[in-house]
């Protein structure tokens, strides 16, 4: 049980870190996103833990909830912006390729 803790809590900090790296102001946010992955990670141990490749199940389970976290916390801040500032979102983003 010990191990799976220490697996999913170092590969929130790397997923974390990737993040900070890449978008600075997410550093704020890193520690109370970790924290809702991991409280959701345990919910899941045992699906993880029953899969053929468990690290790699975990890891994209966690990186979907971590984008799921991220894109939340973009729709905050999109809702505090002006009309003009949520039509240059959308007008950046109207072609964006998934």
């Amino acid at each position: 049980m010990g191990n799976f803790d220490s697996i999913v809590k170092r590969g929130l900090r790397c997923i974390g870190n990737l993040i900070a790296d890449i978008i600075k102001w997410w550093e704020e946010f890193k520690e109370e996103v970790n924290k809702r992955v991991y409280l959701f990670m345990k919910t899941v141990e045992e699906i993880i833990k029953k899969a053929e490749n468990q690290k790699t199940v975990g890891e994209v389970i966690a990186i979907k909830k971590e984008k799921f976290e991220l894109e939340k916390k973009a729709d905050e801040l999109y809702k505090t912006l002006s009309e003009d500032d949520q039509e240059s979102v959308n007008e950046a983003l109207k072609n964006i390729q998934y």
